[in-house]
C-alpha cells in the first residue's frame, strides 16, 4: 500500500507526464544527466516534509525547461535571434496549467497547495543549454501511513 508521501509523488509526476506540452519528466535525479533526454522536461525535486493537523506538508522544487535553440548563422537581433522567449513562454505556460490543475480541481486524494514561491526564470541553465521556470511548491494531504501493529 502507498503512503502519503508516495500518492504525492505519484500524483505529481503523473499530473506533469500527462500534459501533452511535457516530452520528459524527471523524479529526483540531476535534470541534466541524460544527454538522450526529449525537452521540455520537468525535474521534481523532493524536500523537506512536515506534519500539521493530520496533514503531511511536502517540498518540491519544479523546473520546467527547454533546450534553447541557437541558429547556426550570424543573427543581428540580439534580443530575438534565438528561442529563449518561447521557451520561457512554454515552460511557464506548462507550471502554470499543473498549478491551476491542483488549485482548481479536486483530486481523489485530496492534495493542496499549502504554500509556493513564485517562479524563477532559469536562463542558459547547464550543458544542454537550458531556459524555463523553476517554482517551490508545498503539497498537503491526509497522513494515511499505517502504522505496524
Amino acid at each position: 500500500m502507498l503512503n502519503s508521501y508516495a500518492i504525492t509523488a505519484k500524483f505529481l509526476t503523473e499530473l506533469f507526464e500527462a500534459n501533452p506540452l511535457v516530452n520528459t519528466v524527471i523524479f529526483g535525479a540531476d535534470m541534466d544527466i541524460n544527454k538522450t533526454n526529449i525537452f521540455p522536461l520537468v525535474h521534481i525535486f523532493p524536500g523537506e516534509m512536515s506534519m500539521a493537523d493530520n496533514r503531511l506538508e511536502m517540498t518540491f522544487e519544479i523546473a520546467v525547461v527547454n533546450q534553447r535553440q541557437t541558429p547556426n548563422h550570424s543573427q543581428t537581433d540580439k534580443i530575438f535571434g534565438n528561442n529563449l522567449i518561447d521557451n520561457l513562454n512554454l515552460t511557464s505556460a506548462i507550471l502554470t496549467q499543473e498549478i491551476t490543475k491542483i488549485e482548481m480541481q479536486y483530486n481523489d486524494f485530496d492534495i493542496t497547495i499549502a504554500s509556493s514561491t513564485p517562479a524563477q526564470p532559469i536562463i542558459y541553465a547547464d550543458k544542454n543549454v537550458l531556459d524555463g521556470f523553476e517554482c517551490t511548491l508545498v503539497l498537503s494531504i491526509q497522513n494515511i501511513i499505517e502504522t505496524c501493529q
